[in-house]
């Protein structure tokens, strides 16, 4: 729980624990980017890599995904090691320095 409580401090939600050493709060960006767009909208946005909306999904994926392969490890290799993640995972490594 103390572990949880570094990544939480205001008890917020959403939250993503991953593995007890990653932590992720809150929705990652702000609602207002999806305001007055329909689900079809915003799910046709995530073809196009320099929409807004694609940009921000993507990075938190990826993030998010960072954050698993090195929990295992790497593993699944092809994942973890696709440009994505390891884009990401650098910023993962610069962020774990904040807390």
């Amino acid at each position: 729980m103390r572990r949880w409580n570094s990544f939480d401090r205001q008890g917020e939600t959403p939250a993503v624990d991953v593995g007890g050493d990653y932590g992720f709060v809150n929705s990652a960006f702000s609602p207002g980017i999806l305001a007055h767009k329909t689900w079809s909208q915003i799910a046709g946005s995530l073809a196009h890599p320099r929409n807004p909306i694609a940009r921000r999904v993507d990075g938190l994926a990826n993030l998010l995904t960072a954050a698993i392969c090195k929990v295992t490890r790497g593993r699944p290799m092809s994942v973890c090691r696709s440009r994505g993640p390891l884009t990401a995972s650098a910023r993962l490594a610069r962020a774990a320095h904040i807390h």
